[in-house]
């Protein structure tokens, strides 16, 4: 059964999906790489027990002269996305006219 496993802390902008495959497969068969935003990757394991093996030989090596953080991943719950707060961010918030920080106010 495949894995997915959570990748942070990959630096700088250089990272490709095929460079983060290059890093990971020596543990075993990879089906995908998402690169869901800078520094962090999604990979899919074909076989469970290679993604715990990548987890357990990764997490906290230093790659490129930082630490990254290697877990599996695990899927978001539906009560984790609603959200619990009763008053909007900007529900007191005076508003700001977009010309105020143009003309030093």
């Amino acid at each position: 059964m495949s894995e997915k496993v959570a990748v942070a802390g990959l630096r700088g902008k250089a990272w490709s999906a095929a460079k983060v495959k290059d890093l990971f497969v020596v543990f075993g068969p990879i089906t995908e790489v998402i690169l869901p935003k800078e520094g962090n990757a999604l990979i899919t394991y074909k076989f469970s027990e290679d993604a715990v093996e990548a987890v357990f030989n990764m997490n906290g090596a230093e790659v490129e002269g930082g630490f990254i953080r290697v877990e599996i991943a695990r899927a978001v719950k539906e009560d984790e996305l609603r959200v619990t707060s009763k008053h909007a961010v900007w529900g007191s918030a005076k508003p700001v006219s977009l010309q105020q920080g143009a003309e030093g106010e």
